[in-house]
């Protein structure tokens, strides 16, 4: 299950920052069914628009770009955006990093052609609370309107080829889980929704946020390319089979 906001001022926050410096990854799946309602899927601030990083759906409709923003004390908004576009009724996957004050950038689905970067010189502000849907509690201006689950925070930039294996399919806590700062999966079954870190910052619940169908993340990956189809079910119902013709070999990210 993930959540889902029908209207302003529904969102999940917690008085908490998991950034306080570079380098930062943040991620999450989002599915939106109208993309004139885009808006903030998350934002770590200090409960003013002044300070704040922060992940932003453009509303101008179908094959809308992806914002990933940095503020600090009221100045210029530095953003990095991406040049594809999101889907209506599907769900997608974003991934901004923080390299240093001078290189941040924001891929959508693993895209990364497509990725949006930014070179101008800003450090890390001040920074207090998360807040997904929202940019901060009760701000309701150009909320996103829309499902969200698996938000994840790492202490390191990730890779690309990390970011390829989050999109296909691969649950965040599997990912650099020594670094992950904070991950709450949003499954739609606990208020307030658990963080699965030894940090356990669970985020509230405010007023309505129904529950969905959750993305399409797993504990399991199969052992070949990320970039290959995670299984493909045979014609006539003959099970499954590695559409690269071998034996199909599944593992665990465990180990097992």
């Amino acid at each position: 299950m993930g959540r889902v906001s029908a209207a302003q001022n529904n969102y999940l926050s917690v008085q908490n920052s998991p950034v306080s410096g570079y380098p930062y990854t943040i991620a999450l799946w989002f599915n939106i069914s109208n993309s004139t309602n885009g808006g903030y899927t998350l934002a770590l601030s200090d409960g003013t628009a002044n300070n704040f990083i922060r992940l932003f759906n453009d509303d101008a409709g179908a094959g809308s770009n992806i914002q990933h923003g940095i503020r600090a004390l009221g100045g210029t908004i530095f953003t990095a955006t991406t040049s594809n576009g999101f889907t209506d009724n599907q769900w997608h996957l974003v991934v901004a990093r923080g390299f240093s004050t001078t290189s941040r950038d924001v891929t959508l689905d693993a895209v990364h052609g497509s990725k949006g970067t930014d070179t101008n010189s800003q450090a890390v502000p001040t920074l207090d609370r998360t807040t997904i849907f929202e940019l901060f509690n009760r701000d309701s201006s150009n909320a996103f309107i829309g499902r969200i689950a698996e938000a994840g925070v790492w202490s390191v930039a990730l890779s690309d080829d990390e970011e390829t294996a989050m999109f296909n399919g691969i649950k965040f806590n599997h990912i650099q889980p020594g670094s992950l700062s904070r991950y709450w999966p949003i499954w739609g079954l606990h208020s307030p929704e658990i963080e699965l870190t030894a940090n356990g910052i669970e985020i509230t619940i405010n007023n309505t946020l129904a529950r969905y169908n959750h993305p399409p993340v797993t504990s399991f990956t199969p052992k070949w390319a990320a970039s290959a189809p995670l299984i493909e079910v045979a014609a006539g119902g003959a099970g499954i089979r590695n559409p690269f013709g071998g034996p199909m070999v599944l593992r665990s990210p465990l180990g097992a």
